[in-house]
């Protein structure tokens, strides 16, 4: 179970087509925002947080909600078109995915709650929606945390000249830029980004 001192409200955007999605926020007990915001999206259901992370319940991989609380960053944890809460067909990877996340990112970085500074963070399914939403380039995704890689998806999805990649070990950890780059960019070698640093 992902344990947190506060409770979750829910959002809500439409997307570019026309579907309703959503998701819960979390944001740091008694901290003053705005916050920067730790970003995740999936198709397994954000009410479903509850359930215990052992080997029946896999799917369970928010990460650790409250530990980025405690940094002082929001977390989102939203549910992909055709899952859960939102609206829409489920077509995991798609470009229809992809910009669904998008939407939802941008209307995040609207809130009063949130400095406008995205960072995309998790494993598994969450590492493919980071992938999957920078490839639609949402102007204030500023950061991918992609947590054990997703075997072979990456290539695909094609975000030329926008990133910079660096192994670590167990996972690969991108930081976006503004621009498209002539080449690879300045490598970040900090542990863990702060939340400043978004």
């Amino acid at each position: 179970m992902v344990d947190v001192n506060v409770t979750p409200f829910e959002i809500e955007t439409t997307t570019r087509h026309g579907d309703f999605v959503r998701a819960d926020v979390y944001l740091p007990h008694g901290g003053q925002g705005p916050f920067p915001v730790l970003f995740g999206a999936s198709p397994y259901q954000k009410a479903l947080r509850h359930l215990p992370a052992v080997p029946q319940f896999t799917f369970i991989e928010y990460g650790p909600i409250q530990l980025y609380l405690d940094e002082g960053y929001a977390y989102v944890a939203m549910d992909t078109p055709g899952a859960g809460r939102s609206e829409g067909t489920w077509d995991p990877v798609s470009r229809t995915e992809g910009k669904a996340i998008h939407d939802m990112i941008e209307h995040v970085t609207g809130q009063d709650w949130s400095t406008g500074k995205v960072g995309m963070i998790g494993m598994s399914h969450y590492c493919w929606s980071q992938w999957n939403a920078a490839r639609t380039r949402p102007p204030h995704l500023n950061c991918l945390g992609a947590l054990r890689r997703c075997h072979g998806y990456v290539p695909r999805l094609d975000v030329p000249g926008r990133h910079t990649v660096h192994e670590l070990p167990g996972q690969l950890a991108v930081r976006l830029h503004t621009a498209p780059a002539p080449g690879p960019g300045p490598v970040d070698d900090r542990a863990r980004p702060r939340p400043g640093d978004l």
